[in-house]
């Protein structure tokens, strides 16, 4: 509902994305256990959502900050267990192509 119609593209990893041939050729799609693996504090972890259109599309239509009850929650969990970071991971997809050669 928030996030662009495009956004089914990144939900799929880029799978029903075709290069064009010509003028592309050697066209591949690395997807081999790529993954971002990053320690972020509170903080960080909130300006990284707060960078998703999804999250500003959210602000806008409802007029409040989903991101302040996150924060008290996530800070309550993190005081609970003891650690002052969350382990973030994202999977990254690759799609490589050439241009022909003239």
């Amino acid at each position: 509902k928030y996030w662009p119609p495009n956004r089914w593209l990144v939900e799929k990893l880029y799978k029903d994305i075709t290069i064009p041939s010509p003028p592309f050729v050697h066209t591949k799609r690395i997807d081999d256990n790529l993954v971002i693996d990053k320690e972020m504090d509170l903080d960080s972890f909130v300006g990284y959502i707060k960078s998703w259109s999804g999250y500003k599309e959210y602000v806008k239509i409802n007029k409040e900050d989903p991101s302040i009850p996150l924060k008290a929650a996530l800070q309550h969990e993190m005081a609970l267990h003891g650690t002052k970071t969350l382990r973030i991971n994202w999977k990254v997809v690759m799609l490589l192509a050439k241009k022909a050669l003239k």
